[in-house]
């Protein structure tokens, strides 16, 4: 018995890679985020998790990701879009700032981290379930604006081109 009658490719599901932040003279050193859009089903349950009603509206004014309603409920709902629609990166490195932080990536990644130690978190992310972000995806997402920022960004501009495609395919010449 044929369970599926055709095959999604798994690298769609995935995202697409995107630059972040370019290196000056090596290319190969940018760092790349692999994002992907964010459903409207998806989106709906992150705003549940995040504490909103449909009600609420979410956008983007500049370079800054505007959510009406109270602070807390902007943030976490924020936090949780990016940590969906970013599956995976490359050349994502942050410092180890201090003991606490050292502390942390060492448990993270399972090797001894020093207090000023740069670390690669390309493998860190842990899992990426609707709702419930891993506790490295949590900690970088709410502390990094501006990654958090291009996620949702890039996210929306895919949603937007994937609307737009799905409105041509209704359209007849």
């Amino acid at each position: 018995m044929e369970l599926f009658k055709h095959s999604v490719d798994p690298d769609a599901l995935l995202g697409e890679w995107r630059v972040f932040a370019k290196h000056p003279t090596d290319e190969a050193l940018s760092m790349r985020v692999r994002v992907r859009r964010i459903p409207s089903k998806i989106d709906d349950r992150l705003r549940r998790f995040a504490g909103y009603d449909n009600k609420n509206r979410v956008g983007v004014k500049g370079d800054t990701v505007m959510v009406s309603g109270d602070r807390y409920k902007s943030m976490k709902l924020n936090m949780l879009r990016a940590s969906w629609a970013m599956t995976e990166t490359e050349n994502a490195e942050v410092r180890a700032s201090d003991e606490g932080a050292a502390k942390f990536w060492s448990e993270q990644l399972s090797r001894s981290v020093a207090v000023g130690d740069l670390v690669n978190v390309d493998s860190a992310w842990g899992p990426n379930e609707v709702g419930k972000p891993s506790e490295v995806r949590v900690l970088v997402l709410t502390e990094q604006d501006a990654l958090r920022n291009f996620v949702i960004k890039e996210a929306d501009k895919m949603n937007l081109e994937a609307d737009e495609a799905e409105e041509g395919k209704g359209e007849t010449s």
